[in-house]
C-alpha cells in the first residue's frame, strides 16, 4: 500500500508539473502526453471505458468485464 501511496503522489506532482509550472512536461513521450491529456479532458473516463472495454478486451467477460471497466 505504501508503494501504490508513493506512486501516486508521484503521478500527482507530475500531473500538477505540467499543468503549473513552465517546460513541465516536455520531455514526456507521446503515450505519456496522451494519458495526461486524457485525465484532464472531461471526456477522459469515457475514453478510458471505451478503451479498456473494446481495445483491451473487456467485452470477452460480459458483464462482469464491464463492471470492472
Amino acid at each position: 500500500m505504501a508503494k501504490h501511496n508513493q506512486y501516486g503522489a508521484w503521478e500527482a506532482q507530475r500531473l500538477f508539473s505540467h499543468h503549473y509550472q513552465a517546460g513541465g512536461g516536455t520531455s514526456w513521450k507521446p503515450h505519456q502526453w496522451l494519458k495526461y491529456r486524457m485525465i484532464s479532458s472531461p471526456l477522459g473516463g469515457l475514453a478510458f471505458l471505451l478503451g479498456s472495454f473494446l481495445l483491451m478486451g473487456g467485452w470477452r467477460d460480459g458483464s462482469v468485464g464491464f463492471a470492472f471497466c
